[in-house]
């Protein structure tokens, strides 16, 4: 449970500072295959969720594997 508080109370935070410095939200290639797409999205919600680098990264990979 207070795992899940401080989880809150960070993003609460990061909401905050987005509203208050008026931040863009920009696409971001966080998988690193120089696409800028929805297996990046998916990658950021497995590392948010708690999950390691390692295995979001693979999630990422056999995803873009599957849609060729």
């Amino acid at each position: 449970m207070n795992n899940f508080l401080n989880w809150l109370e960070q993003k609460d935070n990061n909401l905050f500072i987005s509203m208050t410095e008026g931040k863009k939200k920009h696409k971001k290639d966080i998988t690193g295959d120089g696409k800028s797409d929805f297996a990046d999205v998916m990658k950021a919600r497995i590392l948010a969720s708690g999950e390691d680098e390692e295995k979001a990264q693979g999630i990422a990979k056999n995803y873009h594997k599957n849609k060729k």
